[in-house]
């Protein structure tokens, strides 16, 4: 055992290194404490062991043409211990390889951690390289550096490696968790979200297989970097690698494409609701579908993602815009039908109106002139009475009092008479007797007189009694005039409110005759837009077939590249391994900016252009090209642009594109 030491060790240098701490306790824990609390004998003597190390560390040891690293010394230096130990003759051959199937497994277990680590990555949107990982770096200037990272050494591998033992396992069942269902895994909420966001955060199956690429790239050069020996000893652990790997990714990837098509499929299904529920608004169900348009490529999708879209246009698309044109036309041609029908009826109204309006207001005439003749004649009927009997009653009553005056003359001459044979009395005493005779008589007749003045005064009182009745009856009549000019004024007042009346009705007349104007203004605002509505369809047809016949085109091309790149990669697997495996990304058919681009509508300004000074032939037959074969031409030859802008004109002829024809073809 000596001899061979020796033999092994023929150039050696030897330290004698104290106990590190004292206490057994703390002897069994010293990998755990700090520096600072290791005695200091111990500490000048390692300080010393570590400056001969670094002074023979400017002439690094080589095994079969490998530099040794820091780390590969130390675990050579350790397996060499654990031979010595065991009491076995440490043999070189044999030590160094089992410290290359050590250090070609730690690399293993780094590259999966590190392919792990950089697909999450990737798949969350971060493009940043890489390489800024340090997990396979040279570590062994670092840590001869310090004299208590040394002598944690052996502790650190072993962690390293019990770190990463179980990165396979995680590899392996991190996309079989992503296959199943939230109620399934253990995880809860939580792990259902990380698993949408590996699953939805590729744009495209080409970022899938690009960040597979990018990652197996820097796993194989973590690596490269962290194994050693030959390419026949590192092979069955790059190996394991891949196979570890492959698996997994391929399970991910038929993951992705079925939501992928089932993103697709939903869409399509929201797409046929969205054309089911248009209505007449050209503008809004625009906005909708074309909002629908974009959500649709903007949506990650499958390889049969254009083709299911092709075909969805073909037999939804179409057809819809084709009913929603033929029931716009029927609407417009039921509202002009609806209208004619109801400005017939309106002038027949009109019409029915303005004669009994006629006829009413001559009946309405004719009753006012018989009423006011009537009242009239009755008024001069009724005064010419009153006047008559007014006439009358005043005779009789002059006649009365011309009587009254005349009894009253004879009375006073009476009295005076009475009064001279009264004064007569003394000399006429013989004819006492006689006087009194003719007193009594003369008192007989004053009586009879007095009595004829009481009847003339009853019959005045009459006569004033019937004055004051004729005045009633005057009054009464001059309030019956009144009256009669009264209701005259009513008349008169109702028949300038029916005058009123009439212009009102004129005047809602006009204001319907101007609604029926503003209505065949609209159906003539209907029958333009329905006819904008049957260009626009035609034209959406046409670049629907453009966008179709590119996007087979596309979709050829695409799976020629892709079947190129699986031929390349399995003539790359196929053929051997006799050196570092170069795996960088090809730059052109990986790039997922330069194949699926979405198919773009024929108004996209990206659209191919008529380039300038390009003339095309022209067509034999241009003088009997109709309009929309003109503007099937101008499609054709990239010219959708000006196709676009002459149908916004809706002044625009078949002149303005038999003109567009010439100036392409340089006429």
């Amino acid at each position: 055992m000596r001899q061979a030491i020796k033999k092994t060790f023929s150039h050696r240098i030897c330290r004698t290194l104290v106990r590190p701490v004292l206490e057994e306790s703390r002897l069994a824990a010293v990998n755990n404490l700090p520096y600072t609390e290791l005695r200091s004998e111990f500490r000048e003597g390692l300080e010393s062991l570590m400056d001969t190390v670094m002074d023979l560390a400017s002439d690094p040891k080589r095994i079969q043409g490998h530099v040794m690293t820091g780390s590969v010394l130390a675990a050579l230096a350790q397996a060499f211990i654990h031979v010595i130990n065991s009491g076995h003759t440490p043999e070189i051959r044999s030590t160094w390889h089992g410290v290359v199937q050590s250090e070609c497994q730690r690399a293993q277990n780094l590259a999966l951690s590190t392919y792990h680590s950089v697909f999450l990555r990737l798949s969350r949107g971060d493009k940043r390289s890489s390489h800024q990982s340090s997990a396979g770096e040279n570590s062994s200037t670092r840590l001869l550096s310090n004299p208590s990272k040394a002598l944690h050494a052996k502790a650190n591998v072993n962690e390293t490696a019990a770190d990463h033992s179980h990165l396979e396992d995680d590899v392996l069942l991190w996309p079989e968790e992503i296959g199943k269902s939230g109620g399934e895994r253990e995880g809860g909420e939580s792990e259902r979200m990380a698993e949408s966001s590996v699953l939805l955060d590729f744009a495209s199956i080409e970022d899938l297989d690009t960040s597979h690429a990018k990652a197996l790239e820097e796993a194989r050069r973590v690596f490269d970097n962290n194994s050693v020996g030959d390419e026949d000893d590192k092979k069955p652990f790059w190996n394991h690698v891949i196979s570890s790997v492959e698996m997994p990714y391929k399970l991910l990837r038929s993951t992705w494409v079925a939501r992928a098509d089932e993103r697709v499929t939903a869409l399509l299904t929201e797409g046929s609701h969205l054309l089911a529920g248009v209505s007449l608004d050209l503008e809004s169900d625009s906005n909708r579908l074309l909002s629908f348009l974009y959500r649709f490529h903007s949506t990650p999708g499958g390889p049969s993602k254009h083709s299911r879209f092709s075909n969805w246009i073909s037999t939804t698309l179409v057809p819809a815009l084709f009913s929603l044109a033929m029931r716009e036309r029927s609407l417009v041609t039921a509202a002009a039908a609806t209208t004619a029908a109801a400005k017939l009826e309106l002038e027949e109204a009109n019409n029915r109106w303005r004669l009994e309006l006629a006829t009413n207001a001559e009946e309405a005439a004719k009753q006012l002139k018989e009423t006011e003749r009537k009242l009239a004649s009755e008024f001069d009927e009724t005064i010419a009475k009153v006047e008559i009997q007014l006439s009358e009653k005043t005779s009789q009553l002059i006649s009365s009092e011309e009587k009254l005056r005349n009894l009253e003359d004879a009375l006073r001459k009476e009295r005076a008479d009475r009064n001279i044979a009264e004064s007569n009395a003394a000399r006429e005493a013989s004819a006492v007797v006689k006087i009194q005779n003719d007193s009594n008589s003369k008192d007989a007749q004053l009586k009879k007189l007095e009595s004829q003045v009481n009847d003339l005064t009853i019959e005045i009182a009459k006569l004033r009694d019937l004055h004051a009745r004729h005045s009633f009856e005057k009054q009464e009549a001059a309030s019956a005039l009144s009256a009669a000019a009264v209701e005259v004024t009513r008349l008169s007042e109702e028949i300038v409110a029916e005058r009123r009346d009439r212009a009102v009705r004129r005047q809602q007349n006009d204001d319907l005759i101007r609604q029926l104007e503003n209505a065949r203004k609209e159906v003539e605002a209907l029958k333009g837009r329905a006819k904008a509505a049957e260009e626009r369809v035609l034209e959406i047809q046409l670049e629907l077939e453009e966008t179709h016949r590119r996007g087979l085109k596309r979709g050829r091309e695409s799976d020629d590249e892709r079947q190129e790149r699986r031929s390349k990669r399995a003539e790359a697997r196929d053929s051997p391994v006799t050196g570092p495996l170069d795996l960088k990304e090809d730059p052109t058919p990986s790039s997922p900016t330069t194949n699926h681009q979405p198919p773009r509508m024929a108004n996209d300004p990206q659209t191919t252009r008529q380039d300038p000074g390009q003339t095309f032939e022209l067509p034999s037959d241009i003088g009997s090209m109709t309009t929309q074969q003109l503007k099937l031409w101008l499609t054709e030859h990239g010219m959708e642009l000006t196709v676009f802008e002459l149908n916004k004109n809706r002044r625009v002829t078949k002149q303005d594109f038999l003109d567009q024809v010439l100036k392409a073809c340089g006429k």
